[in-house]
């Protein structure tokens, strides 16, 4: 089983005051069930246990990294952050490190 992380709407949820979602392309999946693999999607939750269950980690593209993780300040306006985001997958990705587990990762959009 590969875990996807999930990209979500933490910049429209700004802009209209909506409830936050978590959104994937179907390809991530397909892709994955093509190669023999079981996608299993990611509700930003329970990182500890699906290091545990799940055999590897797909980060997938989305939104920027906060700056100020690397000592660095944000810009300009076009840096979109999903803070959320970005604390669930430094938690994966501690979780998934402990168990040794493989790295998948896309950078930017994907297409099957």
């Amino acid at each position: 089983m590969i875990l996807i992380s999930s990209a979500s709407n933490e910049n429209e949820m700004k802009l209209k005051g909506a409830v936050r979602e978590l959104r994937l392309s179907r390809a991530y999946g397909d892709a994955i069930s093509a190669a023999g693999g079981v996608p299993v999607l990611s509700a930003e939750q329970n990182a500890e246990e699906l290091a545990e269950v799940c055999d590897g980690l797909l980060l997938s593209g989305g939104d920027d990294i906060e700056p100020e993780l690397f000592g660095e300040a944000k810009l300009n306006a076009s840096v979109k952050l999903d803070p959320a985001r970005t604390d669930n997958e430094y938690a994966l990705i501690e979780h998934f490190a402990e168990e040794r587990s493989r790295f998948l990762e896309s950078v930017g959009d994907f297409n099957c």
